[in-house]
This record gives C-alpha cells, sequence and structure tokens, in this order.
C-alpha cells in the first residue's frame, strides 16, 4: 500500500494544490483500510 499511496499523491500533485494531494491520498487510505476490514474473511469481533 505504501508504493499505491506514493502513486496518488504523486499524480494528484500534478492536477490540484499540494493540500487536495494530500487530502486525496488520505481518502485513498482511509477508503483502501475500509474495505480490507470490510472483507476480512474472520471477523474481529462476534458482535
Amino acid at each position: 500500500m505504501p508504493i499505491s499511496v506514493l502513486l496518488i499523491y504523486a499524480t494528484a500533485t500534478f492536477f490540484v494544490e499540494p493540500r487536495w494531494a494530500v487530502f486525496a491520498t488520505a481518502v485513498y487510505a482511509t477508503g483502501a483500510s475500509v474495505i480490507e476490514w470490510g472483507i476480512h474473511l474472520i471477523p474481529t469481533s462476534l458482535g
């Protein structure tokens, strides 16, 4: 995931200001984490 995050940031800086590139990178990283835990085969809690 770290390489993909750097790729998202590097690509976004070509199109928008750096602060929006950081925001896009944070949204991507958060979304990737949520999806990863959402499809986890073994639930982390039984509730």
